[in-house]
């Protein structure tokens, strides 16, 4: 993970994180423990973005919605606020 402040632009109030993703459970799996910690930091806000089609090349309706109800509840249970 990659954090930058850059010195052009003022000082904020809140550091605001931005988790990017290519699958559904990546972020869990390869920051699910510094999400939860940044999570618990009252100066941060954390930002997840999931890039994904249900990985299959037609995702039924079903499995878009499967996909998107495991990443609301893992989200939840890291403490990002949606």
């Amino acid at each position: 993970m990659f954090i930058f402040r850059s010195p052009l632009c003022p000082p904020r109030k809140k550091l605001v994180v931005l988790v990017v993703a290519p699958h559904p459970d990546d972020m869990e799996l390869g920051l699910g423990a510094t999400i939860f910690q940044l999570t618990k930091r009252p100066d941060t806000r954390v930002v997840v973005v999931t890039v994904c089609n249900a990985n299959v090349c037609n995702p039924s309706k079903e499995m878009i919605d499967q996909r998107k109800s495991e990443s609301i509840s893992a989200a939840a249970l890291l403490g990002v606020h949606l």
